[in-house]
């Protein structure tokens, strides 16, 4: 983690570097200082806190480079610029207006600094950069929590669905497709399920989703349903109520199985007797 803490500084220039990195060190911010324009690059891409950039060693060519690198950026990453201006280089961008908006997350300070003010700006632009690496933490335990359900569906020979009940949209994976007898690449949706259903266990199923629309409540149904070359199937449907920010129902998801093994093992058992 320290080298996704570090402060990077690029002023190329006299002393300006050094004595940026001695007013940064103050606020207790390890700092890497960068030669020039590529050894920031490669510092950027190890992984940095945010970088101060003296105005001055950003060519036109520069800041191409720089906005390249941001364009791969992945989605939880804004990284944060703290560029380091002065009169020559202000009047100068006034001259060239939007120049800088290709590094998107930025803070211009203007030169002399007061090492306060320079403290307060980097110490500000890490905590961001803390927040966006908590996003990060987040997003990966959430696609980890997600290859773990997809490993257990599959394991247990289940399918996931959703229905937005807004349009009653149905949102099936190609493990739910299947258990209808559907291909990846069919389309699916709602009236189609519902249309595979057998007359006597339609309406049930029906009644079920209402149920869970209106009262929140979990729904478990078994029905006999028919695939599109005429076999049929038995298909058991569990799934639950989803609750949007303000507490209503906004969508029911559950998961499908294919339990007609399990029905014909229970009706030859029942004959057998």
């Amino acid at each position: 983690m320290a080298q996704e803490e570090l402060a990077l500084i690029l002023a190329p220039r006299g002393r300006d570097a050094a004595v940026v990195a001695q007013v940064v060190a103050k606020v207790d911010v390890e700092t890497r200082v960068c030669v020039d324009l590529a050894e920031l690059m490669r510092e950027l891409s190890a992984g940095a806190g945010c970088a101060l950039i003296a105005e001055e060693a950003l060519t036109p060519e520069g800041i191409k480079v720089v906005s390249g690198w941001l364009s791969q950026q992945p989605a939880w990453s804004d990284f944060p610029f703290i560029i380091l201006s002065s009169a020559h280089t202000a009047r100068a961008r006034r001259n060239t207006a939007g120049a800088l908006d290709p590094l998107g997350n930025l803070l211009i300070l203007e030169r002399p600094l007061h090492a306060e003010t320079l403290g307060h700006a980097v110490l500000s632009s890490l905590r961001g950069r803390r927040r966006q690496y908590v996003a990060r933490a987040q997003l990966v335990e959430r696609l980890e929590a997600e290859r773990n359900l997809r490993l257990a569906l599959k394991a247990g020979r289940l399918g996931a669905w959703r229905i937005r009940l807004s349009d009653m949209t149905l949102f099936a994976p190609d493990d739910c497709k299947a258990d209808f007898g559907r291909q990846p690449h069919e389309p699916f949706q709602y009236d189609e399920l519902i249309g595979s259903v057998h007359t006597l266990a339609r309406a049930s199923l029906e009644a079920a989703v209402e149920q869970a629309r209106g009262q929140s409540a979990d729904f478990d149904c078994a029905c006999l349903i028919s695939w599109p070359d005429g076999s049929t199937h038995w298909i058991e449907m569990r799934g639950r109520a989803v609750l949007d920010e303000q507490g209503r129902v906004e969508s029911i998801a559950g998961v499908t199985q294919d339990v007609s093994e399990r029905r014909l093992a229970e009706q030859a058992h029942q004959t057998s007797q």
